[in-house]
């Protein structure tokens, strides 16, 4: 664990090659350590060496793999023990349910991918989302359903269930490939005419900061 400690601080500092060393020998020492996997895998992501990275990040549902920031993520997977995950494969006519995880800001970037899946088969799609992000997710091409997490999860209407980060893994996503069609989003006209009203009286240039993400 001192290793990973070292290791996750020479990150920080952009040391990348030190803590890359720091990682694996952390995993010299002990090979089936959790959250050693889980920075590794983050590390090579920073690296853009995807082909590494992606299964490597597949340890954040470890036990003990993450911090307690992350704490439920574990039983956010477990829940649906017993429905067959989608890793990718061809899936003619499936209904799949993607799940959100982790920040609001990781699932935007995510969200890019779900125009893809039908070009896997999939023949429905269901995001079960954050309740801030349904207007947004509904508004991705090829989405048909969208259920807020504030309902239980869907059982029983859908075959296959992927956590949103897993997409890049399952779509063997390299550098080279990341979705780039934009815009992948769109805003709802009663949004539009909402802003509209409220940004009437001040003149342009109106330039909007996000400047937090939650307050964890």
């Amino acid at each position: 664990p001192a290793h990973v400690n070292l290791g996750n601080s020479l990150i920080a500092l952009g040391r990348l090659e030190e803590a890359e060393a720091s990682l694996r020998r952390s995993l010299e020492l002990q090979p089936n350590l959790a959250h050693a996997k889980f920075s590794l895998g983050q590390l090579k992501l920073l690296q853009g060496d995807y082909a590494a990275g992606l299964p490597l990040y597949e340890h954040r549902f470890d036990k003990n793999a993450l911090s307690p920031f992350y704490s439920g993520l574990q039983a956010r997977m477990a829940a649906f023990d017993g429905t067959p995950q989608w890793r990718g494969e061809i899936a003619a006519g499936k209904t799949l349910l993607v799940w959100t995880e982790q920040g609001l800001g990781d699932n935007l970037m995510l969200l890019r991918y779900l125009p893809l899946l039908k070009a896997r088969g999939i023949g429905r799609l269901i995001v079960y989302c954050d309740t801030a992000l349904v207007r947004l997710s509904q508004s991705v091409a090829d989405v048909d359903e969208v259920v807020p997490r504030s309902q239980p999860v869907p059982f029983g209407r859908f075959d296959l269930h992927c956590p949103i980060m897993n997409l890049p893994l399952a779509l063997g996503t390299r550098l080279a490939s990341i979705p780039r069609e934009v815009p992948y989003l769109s805003v709802p006209e009663d949004f539009k005419r909402r802003w509209a009203r409220k940004l009437a009286g001040i003149a342009p240039p109106r330039i909007g900061l996000a400047w937090s993400g939650g307050p964890l």
